[in-house]
């Protein structure tokens, strides 16, 4: 009986118990430049990163969307109109740069929610796909005075689908003044 129990514990170890492929799911940035604290800092001006994100799979989205929260650093806030509140005259944009043709050059839905958070949407895909990229740019973010030095980390905070929590750096702080 012990026989059985070790060759059972062998089988375990050796075969695979069909697991299910997960989808993997990357954030980089394509520059981390310096920012200064006092400043409003763009990813279209290459004063703040470019996001990228990359998929090796992603599944349909036509019944269920993909989504997340995208938070700004400490510090670092999407500019609200003041005549206009709850709108914002910063922008986030979204685009797919890589894969298919039903993907490639097509815009993520994003909408600012709130002067530190943005909400990233795929939905309307009826087709998975392979190696997908969309790139995010941040543009006409304020940097408060009191924004920490070091290393400013946006976060993915996943509210469903292919979106898992993470931090990404988009900038690297310095004094007022010394990224110019």
């Amino acid at each position: 009986i012990s026989l059985i129990l070790v060759l059972a514990m062998l089988m375990t170890m050796f075969a695979g118990l069909g697991t299910a492929s997960a989808s993997t799911t990357t954030y980089s940035c394509l520059q981390v430049p310096y920012v200064a604290t006092g400043t409003t800092v763009s990813s279209d001006k290459a004063t703040l990163g470019t996001i990228v994100i990359d998929w090796d799979t992603i599944t349909a989205s036509d019944v269920y969307a993909h989504k997340a929260i995208l938070v700004l650093p400490e510090g670092f806030e999407f500019v609200e109109d003041s005549a206009n509140p709850g709108t914002y005259s910063s922008q986030v944009k979204a685009v797919f740069t890589k894969g298919p043709a039903e993907y490639l050059g097509k815009e993520l839905t994003t909408k600012i929610i709130s002067t530190k958070e943005a909400e990233i949407v795929i939905s309307g895909y009826d087709k998975p796909a392979t190696e997908v990229r969309a790139t995010i740019q941040l543009n006409g973010i304020s940097v408060s005075d009191s924004a920490p030095t070091g290393e400013a980390k946006a976060r993915f905070l996943n509210i469903s689908g292919l979106f898992p929590q993470a931090d990404v750096t988009i900038g690297n702080v310095v004094g007022a003044g010394a990224a110019s």
